[in-house]
């Protein structure tokens, strides 16, 4: 499963919106789009930032 699905998932799972997201680790709406969409790949940061709100909404998931 590619990591764009991956979040997609994760985000269904944990009823957020992908502004939701965004705010949650500080970025646009439109960069979570494009990492949905597979358009552009996250920076550690990013993935770091990601796994913080996984644990946060405990939703069992690894995005690697």
């Amino acid at each position: 499963m590619e990591f764009s699905d991956k979040l997609k998932m994760f985000r269904k799972e944990a009823r957020l919106s992908q502004k939701d997201v965004a705010v949650e680790i500080g970025c646009s709406q439109s960069i979570i789009s494009e990492y949905e969409l597979g358009r552009k790949k996250p920076t550690y940061d990013v993935l770091v930032a990601l796994k913080l709100i996984i644990k946060k909404y405990k939703v069992k998931m690894n995005l690697l």
